[in-house]
């Protein structure tokens, strides 16, 4: 058989121009175990982390999270540098997380009433001694598919 011209996808998308080399993915994902690690799980939970050039950029989902790294800045360094990291500074940054946007619920069509229950509706607010009430239930006898007269 001859050469084939087929190339699996798996070597396409690595060789793709602006894509991390696997080295970087790996530095990267040692950044962050070493970040939960080092934070612990709570606010690792509510951070990110975006190393450039040996700064640390971490970008909190809440003040609060913002807060409790900014209060434990030098122990963090500390244990980022005992980890072999060498950071040389944690610029923290609060950005909440995107909400999705959300579709208004769609408006229900409600049923209408059936001739007779409209028709019974019309007969009881006729006998009411209660003129708001009588003009309540007119006013529901009018919610049918077919109006009839009064």
């Amino acid at each position: 058989m001859g050469d084939s011209s087929f190339t699996h996808l798996g070597q396409l998308i690595g060789n793709l121009p602006g894509l991390p080399a696997e080295s970087d993915r790996a530095k990267a994902v040692t950044q962050q175990q070493a970040w939960r690690k080092v934070a612990g799980d709570e606010i690792a939970a509510h951070t990110e982390v975006q190393v450039e050039n040996r700064n640390w950029r971490i970008v909190a989902d809440a003040p609060v999270w913002g807060h409790a790294v900014s209060q434990r800045r030098q122990a963090l360094l500390e244990g980022l540098t005992q980890a072999g990291l060498q950071p040389v500074d944690l610029m923290v940054e609060v950005r909440p997380p995107r909400t999705p946007v959300s579709t208004p619920a769609p408006v229900r069509q409600q049923n209408p009433l059936d001739p007779d229950s409209a028709e019974l509706l019309r007969q009881t607010a006729h006998g009411l001694k209660s003129r708001d009430l009588a003009e309540s239930l007119n006013r529901l006898s009018r919610h049918t598919s077919k109006n009839r007269s009064s």
